[in-house]
């Protein structure tokens, strides 16, 4: 087993940037969920800057892993997440293009994180039109038996040390300035069918 990777929800650029250079990966449905990762929460460019979209999960104290962990749908998230989207990239040059490729991911009920995560990942892909190689696993794989793990090596909370990719034009930045390493939607809303030369 050569790289682990976690499923993230609509993850940074810096991750997609780094399952396109290890090309072949895996999946890991059975590591425990992270809170306040981006396993559950995308960052987006807002009218007044970063945007945090969040997915409540069902907690019942015990931890959990991925595959285990339960979408909580007693709140409208789903429209609120769609909604801020919109706002944010409605007049970028290439949301028209893709909004409806992302619609009917705010319009089905998912029960679980994992499925919502993994089908969003897979359009992204499709998206950008990258044929990356990946499997998932059956059973935790513990760090000395991989090469690279991404499993721990994005952060909500700590800065890059270096951009994953050069400046691109955004739709706020002449207000709020360059934000770099948000959500791979706001790089595909603004750059459309370039997004994966930034990346490359």
């Amino acid at each position: 087993m050569h790289t682990i990777a976690p499923y993230f929800y609509l993850g940074p650029i810096s991750y997609y940037k780094k399952l396109i250079e290890r090309q072949s990966f895996a999946f890991d449905p059975n590591e425990h969920f992270v809170k306040q990762s981006y396993r559950n929460r995308a960052c987006i460019y807002g009218a007044n800057g970063k945007l945090n979209l969040i997915i409540p999960i069902q907690h019942q104290g015990e931890k959990k892993t991925m595959q285990q962990v339960r979408i909580s749908n007693d709140s409208r998230w789903q429209k609120i997440h769609l909604k801020s989207i919109q706002s944010a990239y409605r007049t970028s040059a290439y949301f028209e293009f893709f909004e409806d490729e992302f619609l009917p991911f705010y319009e089905k009920k998912y029960d679980f994180l994992i499925d919502f995560t993994f089908e969003m990942h897979q359009k992204v892909c499709e998206l950008l039109q990258i044929a990356v190689d990946s499997s998932v696993t059956e059973k935790y794989i513990d760090t000395s038996e991989i090469t690279c793990d991404l499993r721990t090596a994005f952060s909500t909370k700590k800065k890059l040390a270096t951009e994953p990719v050069k400046a691109y034009s955004q739709v706020f930045e002449e207000k709020q300035g360059f934000i770099a390493d948000l959500s791979i939607v706001d790089l595909l809303f603004n750059q459309g069918p370039n997004a994966l030369s930034f990346i490359e």
